[in-house]
Parts: C-alpha cells; structure tokens; sequence
C-alpha cells in the first residue's frame, strides 16, 4: 500500500512539474516565439526530465524535486524576445528558434559551472548576505513580470508596463481578466486556509469548468481552438519534432554573447532562488541539509541538462513539499516524476493540446501575484519604511528600466546597505590606560602601584572587525576626541590590531593622519598586531624609534611602562625584596635564607610538581610558559629582579601550573617551610 501511494505522490509530483514547465515555457517562446512554443516545451521537459534523475540522485534529501522556475525564465524571455526582435523575419526561423535554444543551453551550463563551484568551494551561504529587503525587491520583481507574462500569454503578444493600457478593450479583457482572477481566488484560498493540494485541486477545477463552459455555449474542440482557448494544436509528431543536431550550425552565437549581462543574471538569479528554496525545504522536512552539497547537485544537473536546450531547473520548494506530503520522499520517486516529464515529452502532445490555455496563465497569475502580495502587502507591516522603500524602488525600476537594471540597483543597495550597517558598530573592542591594563612583566609592588598611579597618559584602543572606510572617519574622530580632552596629558596612544579582521587603504591614510597630528602634541603612537601584508600599508607607523611597527600590544605596554618607571622616585620601596628586607628590620635577607646562583636555561619549576617552596630573584630574569593543547608553550609572564616566584603554589598548597625558566643567570632566595619555622624562631 505504502508503495501506492507513494508512485501516486510521485505522479502526482511529476504533473506539477509539467504544468509549470509550460507555464513557464509559454512565456518564453510568446508573442514572434510563439511558433516555436511546443518544441521550447520538449526542450524544456527533456531538460526536466534530467534534472530529476541526476539532481535527484545527489541532494542532502532524496526527495528533493527539480523544476522549471520562474526567476530565471523572466529573464530568459526578455533575451530571448530580444534576439527574435533582431534577428527579425528576414532570418529563417530555424536560425531564430536554434539561437533561442542555445541561449538557454549556454544559460544553464553557465549557471552549472557557477553553482557548482560555488558548493565545491563551500561559498553557498553567499544568499545569505543579501539585505533581506533587497531579496523582496527582487521576488516582488519577479511577481510583477510573472503577472504581465501570464497576461500576455493569454493575449499571445507580450507586454511592458508602458502597453498596459491596451489591456483594456473588450475584446482582450475577455480573454484575460476571468483567468487572472482564478489566479487571485486561488490565492485567496491559499492564504485562509493554507493547504498543499490547493493548486492541484485547482487545476482540476480549472479544467473541469472549462469544459463545462464550452459545453453550455455550444464550442466543440476545433472552435475553442481556433478562439485560442486551447494550449494546441501541436504537432502529430510531438514535441520532439526538430530537436535535431541540424539546429546547431545555424546557431548565432554572437547574440548569445550579446545576452552576456542577462546570462550574469541568470546565475545571479539561480544562486537566489535555489538558496531560499532549500532553506524552505529544511524547515518543511524537518531535516539539516548540507547546502554545499546541494549547490553541487544544482549545478550538475544544470550542466547535465544543458543540452536538451530546456529552462533552467532547480529544487522547487512548491513540488518538493507536495511530495513530501504525499510520500514522494525517495529517490525512485523522483525518478517517476521525471518519468512523467518524459513521458509527456515523448507522447503528451495530443494530450496536452486539450487543456485549455487560461489553466497554465491562471498559474502563473496565482504565481506572481502570491509574491507581490507578500511582498507589497504582507511583508509592509514587518519592515520598517526605509527597507520597504527598498522593494518599492527594485520594484519600480524593474518596471520601467528592466530587470537587469533592477537588479544592478539591487546590488548597489546591498552594498550601500553592508556598508552604512557594518560602519555603524562598534569596532572598538576596549578603551583603557595603562592604569588599568599592564604588560606581561610581573613587576614589583612598588612599580606596579607607580603605573597604576601615572599611566593614564597611555591609551589603548583594542579594535576588533574588519576596519574599511566606512568606519575610517569615526576612527579618525574618535582618537581626536582622545587627544582633545583637556587636561588629559595624553603621552602615548596605543592602537592594537590584534583582533581585527583586516584594514583597508583608507585606514592606512586614517593611521598617518593620527601619527601626523600626535606627532604635532608629542604624543607617541604605536600601531601593534599587525600581520606583515598589513604592516606594509603603515610602514611609517612605529611606536618608538627603533621599534617595529608591528610589534604585539604586550611590546608596546612594555615599552611605555619602562618609560614610566624610569621617572619613579627611586627612595620609595620597589620590590618585594626591599619589603622583605623592610620587615626583617634592616637584615640582609641573604642572610635570613638560602641563595642559590643558577645559570640561564635552568628550569626552575616544571608544571605539575609539588610546591615546596618559593623563591625571591634577586637578580636575573624568569620567564612563565604554560603547554598549549596543540603542544606548543606559551609565554604569559616574565619576572624581573625583586619578584616573589611560586607562592600561590607554596602557600595553598598546590602543584605547579606552569613552568618557570630562568631567561639570564641568576640568583635567589630559597624561602621553604623550614626557613620560615626557623625565621618566627
């Protein structure tokens, strides 16, 4: 039983696939294309066909089902009215139908080469990047034409916004308005009660009125077809008829490269479309899809239908869910649905001439008027005015100047849009001074207490992002601000890089200007944590003369603290060893505990041992490394003379967390349990 239903899903899925496929088809081949419409239909459902069984086969989810789509057949028709218009009636129309045909081939094996590429090098959540309003531009967009496409395939001639006025003669309101409102009660009903087998159950009611109609007006077959009511007549051969190699010699590829901006499109397009129709049919499924993978399985089957000459196919999300509703959820059925398209290529002719053409024009109204009106309507009351006014102006300049228009305004507001977003945050990671943050040294109480004393004439800013012209400005301006204040005493400014992502050029010249004018007030200004690529852009930037201009935050807070601690008053307690001589009264703390001398490179603890002791340096220095997971060590301190070493092991009792090596000869006070028992003695 289960298997039943399954083929009947998958059936049922198949005949979804075809409906679209000459909906879309006939807005292609309309108007001077029109004589070629049912061979562009057996290109197309060929091409069905094989995405179906290649596609199918590579998804992340097995029942993902491919279809014509119509964001790429509205560009596609554009073009393809284009070339038929220049090449004219002179041309013979073999030579118009085979340019026509190969424009679609070479669309598709582009967009194949592209996409997969994209999911071979992992790029797909590039969709992702697009400003959600600028997306509902484009689909609005893609509304608007899918709407005047079903118009002008019920009149056979197409239409633009600026022949919209011809729509309303008697004549030609007849033919049009009754399908285009089934168009909108079938949305209506879509959006009351939201049910996967509204379309289909619509097609149905669709082709059985139609029927009753001529029926109760007295029209037999031939009379609707000679109203043009009916989608035929074709060929007795089929649709196959002259689908022949002898097509290709008469190919003129110079229009197809004259297609080239609108072949760009296609790609463009393509990317969008079958990126929000996976992420749909995640959310449906109920299953995480490795979209990579999936660009991959686009692109294939792209490439392995470009042949047939048909539309481009990629997952649909409409057919994907209707047959997962109905148990269409394996590979063998998508195989039957591409069967179904074969099939109908191979001996649907005769079939498909019966059904009545407002069916497939009701489709596409219903089609693109669900996107205008989610997208007008719905959406409005989500977005705020300005990203609205985004969809109005995509909307608006696809009507007027063309969809290719649109969409280089739609990337320009993109850009312009990451660009005002992303200046505005905030790239500063931390602001302090030296008062609040040191360097590495553990450095004697006396000293420590000095700097945090007098440090805050050093500033730091720690920035983090990728830092580009949009913030350069506010850059700019914010250390101004800094070196401004009165009564700060700026001495020094640190500008660490650390945990940036990248600057561009503009904030190189931002950088010399702010060295230009701290050099005016004898502010000092290092440029740390800079890779050596970005450090060839501030060359000129040092923090002191000598120094590197890339040297690390941890340098430069070294550096200016020497600097500060060469002005201490040298009469005030430094050390812990000048606190312990202090407490011993006077006593020469080499005489209250044992010395040892040690050379550099001794290790003078290991991480893990026992804390038995701790130690005084009196002279030399040590340095405090801790292993890392990938079995490298890393540095956290250094200890000058006068430092206490070990005591949080010693006096809690604890086993050593790093190790301590001496970095230069020297010598130490040994202070363990014994010479402290011995001292309170």
């Amino acid at each position: 039983m289960r298997v039943i239903v399954t083929v009947l899903g998958a059936l049922i899925s198949g005949v979804m696939i075809v409906v679209l496929a000459v909906s879309f088809t006939s807005i292609v081949f309309t108007g001077a294309l029109e004589p070629f419409f049912d061979r562009g239909l057996g290109a197309t459902l060929l091409g069905a066909a094989v995405s179906c069984v290649v596609g199918g086969a590579l998804y992340s989810y097995r029942g993902t089902i491919p279809n014509p789509q119509d964001l790429t057949a509205i560009l596609l028709a554009g073009a393809a009215a284009q070339i038929a218009a220049t090449m004219g009636t002179a041309t013979p129309s073999d030579a118009v139908f085979a340019t026509v045909l190969a424009l679609l081939a070479t669309a598709s094996a582009l967009t194949g080469i592209a996409v997969y590429l994209a999911g071979r090098f992992r790029l797909s959540d590039v969709v992702r990047y697009i400003p959600y309003p600028v997306m509902g531009g484009f689909l609005a967009a893609t509304g608007y034409l899918l709407l005047l496409g079903a118009i002008g395939m019920l009149l056979g001639r197409p239409l633009d916004i600026w022949t919209l006025g011809t729509l309303f003669a008697p004549a030609d309101l007849a033919r049009w308005l009754p399908w285009v409102a089934i168009g909108a009660l079938i949305l209506t009903a879509s959006r009351l009660r939201p049910f996967d087998f509204t379309l289909p159950l619509a097609l149905i009611a669709m082709l059985v009125g139609f029927y009753a109609y001529l029926g109760l007006t007295g029209r037999d077959l031939d009379a609707a077809a000679e109203a043009g009511l009916l989608l035929g007549p074709f060929g007795a051969s089929g649709f196959l008829d002259g689908l022949e190699p002898s097509l290709i010699p008469q190919v003129d590829w110079g229009m197809v490269a004259g297609q080239g901006l609108t072949l760009i499109a296609v790609v463009a397009m393509v990317f969008l479309g079958a990126g929000l129709n996976l992420s749909g049919i995640e959310m449906i499924v109920e299953q995480e899809l490795d979209p990579n993978r999936d660009f991959r399985a686009v692109g294939l089957s792209a490439l392995a239908a470009a042949p047939t000459g048909g539309l481009i196919g990629f997952p649909g999300f409409a057919v994907t869910v209707l047959g997962y509703r109905v148990g269409a959820t394996t590979y063998p059925a998508v195989i039957v649905a591409g069967a179904v398209c074969l099939a109908t290529a191979v001996f649907g002719a005769s079939l498909l001439e019966l059904l009545p053409r407002g069916l497939f024009g009701a489709t596409i109204a219903y089609i693109g008027l669900d996107l205008l009106v989610s997208w007008l309507w719905t959406e409005r009351r989500r977005l705020v005015p300005r990203d609205w006014a985004v969809v109005l102006i995509i909307l608006l300049a696809s009507a007027t100047l063309g969809f290719l228009v649109a969409l280089a305004i739609g990337l320009a507001v993109s850009v312009l849009t990451f660009v005002i977003s992303y200046s505005s945050q905030n790239f500063v990671r931390l602001r302090c001074t030296l008062a609040e943050r040191h360097s590495s040294v553990e450095r004697p109480i006396g000293d420590v207490a000095h700097l945090t004393a007098h440090g805050g004439g050093v500033v730091v800013f720690e920035f983090v992002g990728y830092l580009f012209f949009g913030t350069s400005t506010r850059l700019r301006a914010l250390v101004n601000e800094t070196l401004g204040v009165p009564g700060d005493e700026v001495q020094a400014l640190i500008l660490d890089f650390s945990n940036a992502t990248g600057i561009d050029p503009s904030v190189s010249q931002t950088l010399q200007r702010i060295e230009e004018a701290a050099r005016r007030k004898g502010i000092r200004v290092h440029v740390t944590g800079l890779s050596d690529r970005l450090s060839e852009m501030v060359h000129r930037f040092n923090g002191a003369p000598g120094a590197p201009a890339h040297m690390s935050l941890d340098a430069a807070l070294r550096a200016e603290e020497n600097r500060l601690l060469e002005g201490r008053d040298a009469t005030a307690p430094r050390t812990f060893l000048a606190a312990l001589g202090s407490v011993l009264g006077g006593r020469d703390p080499e005489d209250a505990f044992p010395v040892q001398d040690l050379p550099a490179g001794s290790k003078l603890m290991r991480a893990g041992d026992p804390s038995g002791e701790m130690f005084v340096l009196v002279s030399g220095a040590a340095s405090v490394t801790l292993a890392q997971p990938n079995g490298t060590d890393r540095m956290v301190t250094e200890i000058g003379p006068g430092a206490l070493i070990g005591e949080i092991g010693f006096l809690g009792d604890l086993r050593r967390t790093a190790d301590v090596d001496l970095v230069a000869d020297a010598r130490l006070l040994r202070i363990d349990q014994a010479a402290l028992t011995k001292l309170a003695d």
